[in-house]
């Protein structure tokens, strides 16, 4: 009985991890004595950087997705906590290789390095920053970060968003 699996599996299960997006990277880090629970209430800051309106719009309302979730309420006036964003973008060469550990051939490739044939490929790489302050005082009471957001694309990517935005609040509010 032969049981090899034909090439057209082995294709397909190629395609599907070569077009696997990365994942995010989230950490969350809080300050460890504020009780949460009487935080009700959020508004977002002032913009203090100008980002890509088409990714600011999908950070928005990935974040306001997962609060509202947690019984949070949005409001444009005063609120319990204030929310503020930022987002740090830059271009960053990789070697790209194929599952096989051959060169990739997908992509632009900026240039040739060394003589093993390795493809350099430049990749956009953002962090994104969410800090929660406490509305009254200003006083930072959380921070979450996520790498990898905008996969490659200037307006990032809203599936990637919704997943690390996801993960970040997942156990928020915290204790």
């Amino acid at each position: 009985m032969n049981h090899r699996k034909p090439p057209e599996v082995w294709l397909a299960l190629l395609l599907v991890v070569l077009a696997a997006p990365a994942t995010a990277g989230v950490s969350v880090d809080y300050a460890k004595s504020v009780d949460f629970s009487q935080y009700k209430t959020y508004r977002w800051s002032e913009p203090t950087q100008t980002l890509n309106p088409e990714l600011e719009r999908k950070i928005h309302q990935a974040i306001d997705k997962e609060l509202m979730a947690k019984g949070l309420a949005k409001l444009d006036r005063e609120a319990d906590l204030t929310i503020t964003i930022r987002l740090s973008v830059r271009d960053e060469k990789r070697e790209e290789m194929d599952i096989l550990g051959y060169p990739a051939l997908w992509g632009e490739s900026t240039e040739r390095a060394g003589q093993s044939g390795e493809v350099l490929v430049e990749v956009e790489v953002g962090r994104l920053t969410v800090d929660l302050l406490d509305g009254a005082s200003g006083l930072h009471l959380w921070r979450g970060t996520a790498t990898r957001v905008t996969a490659g694309k200037p307006g990032g990517s809203a599936k990637l968003i919704n997943k690390a935005m996801r993960k970040m609040f997942k156990d928020f509010p915290p204790g």
